[in-house]
């Protein structure tokens, strides 16, 4: 039987210390249908990873939500591309065009806007 062992990155996880988002910046990049670590409101347990990037503490933080993908993101396309892309700018520049921080949806081109 299965048995799931929720570990790892969490809201109270990612507050230790400070030191996500200020010494040591963050880049999630999560596919739009992706149930695995995004559940419905009421379950337990709840993900979220909006709420997830929400709670890490420093500002040096970047969220992509990647259209038409899952929870497989490197191995669907286009998303692969897009993953490979986005990663490669943040590796070399702790940034992404000139993004430190923000929230973004990026479409099946690439193509991304800021989330409010």
């Amino acid at each position: 039987f299965r048995n799931a062992f929720w570990w790892g990155w969490n809201k109270n996880g990612v507050k230790v210390k400070n030191i996500l988002g200020d010494k040591v910046p963050v880049l999630i990049v999560y596919g739009e249908h992706d149930k695995t670590v995004n559940s419905a409101a009421g379950t337990i347990p709840f993900l979220s990873v909006p709420d997830l990037y929400k709670a890490v503490p420093g500002m040096q933080k970047l969220m992509f939500k990647v259209a038409c993908s899952g929870h497989q993101l490197q191995w669907e396309t286009p998303a692969a591309a897009h993953l490979h892309n986005l990663s490669r700018k943040w590796l070399k520049h702790t940034a992404v065009d000139g993004h430190t921080t923000g929230s973004f949806e990026m479409d099946e081109d690439g193509d991304y806007t800021p989330v409010p």
